[in-house]
């Protein structure tokens, strides 16, 4: 896997952002940062055939419902 750059996501934010939609929809972890740090555009793709690491997200969050967003 590539090394993606350490989250700036605070633990505090973590934290705040469990309580709102719940610890199993909140993530720092390295596989989902990388996941979801880029989409199917080609220029994407080839991009990542050739090592460029993506800006990478803080940490990923799945909210279900309008309230939680």
């Amino acid at each position: 896997m590539t090394n993606l750059p350490f989250s700036s996501a605070s633990p505090p934010l973590l934290v705040k952002l469990a309580r709102i939609v719940g610890a199993h929809a909140v993530s720092a972890l390295e596989s989902d940062r990388f996941a979801y740090s880029r989409d199917c555009w080609p220029r994407d793709l080839i991009q990542m055939r050739a090592g460029m690491i993506p800006a990478s997200p803080a940490c990923i969050v799945w909210p279900e419902t309008a309230e939680e967003v």
